[in-house]
């Protein structure tokens, strides 16, 4: 049950942020962003570790900065992945993923165990 209310707490979080900031992110139609917000769930549990820990040479070098830089480009992926899901350029993603993951960091926090 935790986990369908976290997927649907980062569902309507991608909506508010496609509504607040359509320049950067557009969801066409509403329903796109339950399927995108599974798959943000997948991308940020599965896949972005295994990507944090082959890239963590340069996360240390770059002091943590490069972390960002993962982020955007999982949602540029995201985008790819999902059609109706667009991001507009790589500062789009890192402004919608700058926002994301706190959307994210306070689902976990509000849905936890």
């Amino acid at each position: 049950m935790r986990i369908i209310l976290q997927w649907l707490g980062v569902s309507f979080g991608m909506l508010g942020v496609a509504y607040f900031l359509p320049n950067y992110l557009s969801i066409n139609p509403w329903w796109v962003a339950i399927i995108s917000g599974a798959a943000f769930m997948f991308l940020m549990t599965i896949i972005k570790p295994v990507i944090s820990i082959l890239t963590l040479p340069l996360t240390i070098i770059t002091l943590g900065l490069f972390g960002i830089v993962i982020n955007a480009l999982l949602f540029l992926a995201l985008g790819y992945l999902v059609s109706g899901f667009v991001i507009n350029g790589f500062v789009g993603a890192l402004v919608v993923s700058a926002i994301m993951s706190l959307v994210y960091w306070l689902v976990k926090k509000i849905f936890k165990d």
